[in-house]
């Protein structure tokens, strides 16, 4: 009778560098000086060809209630998806800043400036909201769809409200972007649904 291997006795754990390499972007050029002149989205600068503009965006924000509420999120949700789904977790930090970005500048011609890691950390909540609900028993669901649920009335609140939820700004034309919110969303549907093993026949 064989035993497990070494491997499969004490599996290693993924190491979550993606959302640590993230998190410490964004806390380090939230608080740089002209890092976020340099690097948010501004619709004429990249329609002059800034275009990387529309990938570090993300990683700027308008103050520190910004900055850390965006990190509360994405940071134990990240965290614990990308230990179990790494290779998606990964993809979606890759992919869903450009997409977020094309979709705002195509999609909302009023918006001229754009920071927040808002819309990325909605995909990666989502992002490990689907993968429970793929992975559980039914009966355990329930607390995830919960999240969805979450996620979405808070677009609804701020999309009808024109004010976050828990972010607070010293300027009070600084408004929430529910598209980014809904495109961060739909990139992580994309991407599980993407990722996902086909069906053995």
């Amino acid at each position: 009778m064989s035993g497990p291997t070494p491997a499969q006795a004490t599996p290693r754990k993924t190491l979550p560098w993606a959302t640590v390499a993230v998190a410490v972007a964004a806390g380090t050029l939230s608080f740089l000086p002209g890092a976020r002149a340099a690097a948010e989205f501004e619709r004429e600068r990249i329609l002059a060809g800034e275009l990387w503009r529309l990938w570090t965006a993300h990683l700027v924000h308008f103050g520190g209630s910004h900055v850390g509420w965006n990190l509360a999120a994405i940071v134990p949700a990240g965290i614990w998806v990308e230990r179990v789904v790494p290779g998606r977790t990964r993809l979606l930090y890759l992919l869903a800043p450009g997409i977020i970005g094309v979709a705002l500048l195509a999609l909302d011609a009023r918006l001229q400036i754009y920071a927040g890691l808002s819309g990325v950390a909605t995909g990666v909540l989502a992002l490990l909201a689907f993968t429970q609900l793929a992975r559980l028993e039914p009966a355990a669901r329930r607390w995830w769809w919960g999240v969805l649920g979450l996620l979405a009335a808070k677009i609804v609140l701020e999309t009808a409200r024109r004010q976050p939820v828990f972010a607070h700004f010293a300027a009070a034309e600084i408004q929430p972007v529910p598209l980014a919110h809904l495109m961060g969303l739909a990139c992580a549907a994309v991407v599980h649904g993407w990722c996902r093993p086909a069906p053995s026949a």
